[in-house]
């Protein structure tokens, strides 16, 4: 078992922007086993239907489920869909929920091996998520404009240097310190 350590390297209003970014770390990954995953938030259950409805259908059924009272957001609906190896969705689920609160995940990347830092390539837990009008892992906390999160498996010696390196090799840079992910 593990954890992701999460870092954020890219913030801006511009959602093409923000999933150009996205794209530069996703071009130095392996993504042949890759899923994409869309999560959104929507105080009406119309709202996420309607999004499902705008976006390609998913790989696996979809997920909407009303949040409990417990939920930082009670009451709330969200949307739960995943594609498999799909790339040609991404555009079409980015201009369908770039007004909400919602997510594009990318998971089962392998970031590659770093000789140099005498890191090997890694599959466990090498993700990335576009985060829209929200920030936070979760989507818990509403924002205005997009971030890009970074995940690398969280060990003492790898995650902050296997981060950076990825940062920079798509010409970005880490915003600020890592936080444990999932």
């Amino acid at each position: 078992m593990g954890q992701t350590l999460y870092f954020p390297v890219f913030e801006s209003d511009d959602l093409d922007a923000t999933y150009a970014a996205a794209q530069r770390l996703l071009a130095l990954a392996d993504t042949g086993r890759m899923n994409t995953m869309l999560w959104a938030d929507a105080p009406e259950k119309s709202a996420i239907e309607g999004l499902l409805d705008a976006v390609p259908e998913p790989d696996h059924p979809a997920t909407i489920a009303q949040e409990s009272e417990r939920s930082y957001r009670p009451g709330w609906w969200t949307l739960e869909a995943s594609y498999r190896a799909r790339p040609d969705v991404e555009r079409p689920i980015l201009n369908a929920a770039g007004h909400m609160i919602a997510s594009v995940g990318w998971w089962d990347l392998v970031w590659p091996e770093v000789p140099e830092l005498a890191l090997p390539s890694r599959s466990e837990y090498s993700e990335l998520q576009l985060m829209m009008n929200c920030a936070g892992l979760y989507r818990d906390e509403p924002a205005e404009g997009h971030r890009v999160y970074l995940h690398v498996k969280w060990t003492t010696f790898e995650g902050d240097r296997r981060a950076e390196w990825l940062a920079e090799q798509a010409g970005l840079q880490i915003l600020g310190p890592g936080e444990l992910g999932w």
